[in-house]
């Protein structure tokens, strides 16, 4: 582990607007089951992020174009017609 490339959930936030710091909280909330478990290093109360694991941890999650548009490219949930114009 290279000690250099640990950061705090603020400077993680900071540098990628992608992430906020609520909703790395809640991936380290959940990191038992989402695997982000084997990416912190906690030091008291402290989390840190390895930053070479978290990237890992990521590329893991990627989702590849197989062919054609994603299946799910958008929400195709609509509110039972009862619900429709109220």
């Amino acid at each position: 582990m290279n000690y250099e490339k640990l950061r705090t959930v603020k400077q993680i936030a900071d540098a990628n607007p992608a992430f906020t710091e609520a909703s790395l909280r809640w991936m380290i909330y959940r990191s038992d089951e989402n695997g982000l478990d084997k990416v912190i290093v906690r030091v008291g109360r402290r989390v840190l992020f390895d930053m070479d694991e978290f990237n890992d941890w990521l590329e893991r999650r990627r989702q590849v174009r197989v062919n054609g548009p994603r299946e799910n490219a958008g929400s195709s949930w609509r509110p039972p017609r009862s619900y429709v114009g109220r």
